[in-house]
């Protein structure tokens, strides 16, 4: 498998307590193929070094690759609950109760209730700052490799060289684009603007961004400008269309089709 030398690497100075460095490796593992286990890893890794909005983004990351994955889900609830946000840890508790040992019931319960902690009677705890979530955004988005990991081998490795199809890479930008709350929404759109000087697949997740918010004429403009810069990606050909559809009128779709 692409990077597991990366990942074996992570966990050998992850038991070291080298979290830093693991997180490093783990991320060059994630670059070449984005698994549940590799994404668990890096989130243990960032939480290791203090780091819980990305922490808690890299479980998510690993629960989309596989939601039932029982490390991955209580990772995620013992750090929601550890924050005081205990609702929101249900669901993935739910789902993981039957599996639970004494020991983790343990901690879990220590975590709840433990006196002046942020458990079941605190208040909400305070929303992370739309820079964090920023820098937490910019860093999960770093690690999504370019290739699509439902390809076969070979034309994954193509891809991985000559970046013909950024597909995989801008459907899941935008899905983590709008996940953000608005406030660290508008900073990370800001920022793909920034980045798109030097890569255009940021144009790209732009267009589908402003496609899917229903303004397809700077979806378009987006699109076309991606274009003039990477033709040969398949992917600006595909958004190209749908921005060029969505910003046509029914009825000049509907007078093209029947002249």
């Amino acid at each position: 498998m692409p990077g597991e030398e990366n990942h074996q690497a992570g966990l050998k100075l992850f038991a070291q307590g080298q979290f830093l460095r693991a997180s490093v490796e783990f991320g060059a593992a994630l670059g070449e193929e984005e698994t549940c286990e590799r994404w668990n890893d890096w989130a243990l890794a960032q939480l290791a070094c203090g780091r819980e909005v990305r922490a808690e983004w890299g479980y998510r990351r690993a629960l989309h690759f596989d939601l039932a994955n029982r490390e991955a889900g209580v990772n995620l609830a013992v750090l929601l609950i550890a924050q005081g946000r205990l609702q929101e840890s249900v669901p993935f508790l739910t789902l993981h109760a039957h599996s639970l040992s004494e020991n983790e019931r343990a901690i879990l319960q220590n975590l709840v209730l433990r006196p002046g902690g942020r458990g079941a009677s605190a208040g909400p705890p305070p929303a992370p700052s739309p820079q964090l979530l920023l820098d937490a955004f910019m860093t999960v988005t770093a690690l999504v490799p370019n290739d699509d990991p439902e390809l076969p081998g070979e034309l994954r490795e193509a891809n991985r060289r000559q970046r013909f199809d950024s597909r995989h890479y801008v459907q899941q930008c935008c899905e983590l684009l709008q996940g953000l709350p608005p406030d660290a929404q508008a900073l990370a759109i800001g920022m793909l603007k920034e980045k798109a000087k030097y890569d255009s697949r940021s144009l790209l997740v732009l267009a589908c961004h402003f496609l899917a918010l229903n303004d397809p004429q700077t979806a378009l403009c987006l699109a076309r400008e991606a274009m003039e810069l990477r033709p040969y990606d398949h992917h600006v050909q595909r958004v190209l269309i749908n921005a060029e559809l969505a910003a046509t009128p029914e009825e000049s779709r509907a007078q093209a089709m029947n002249p």
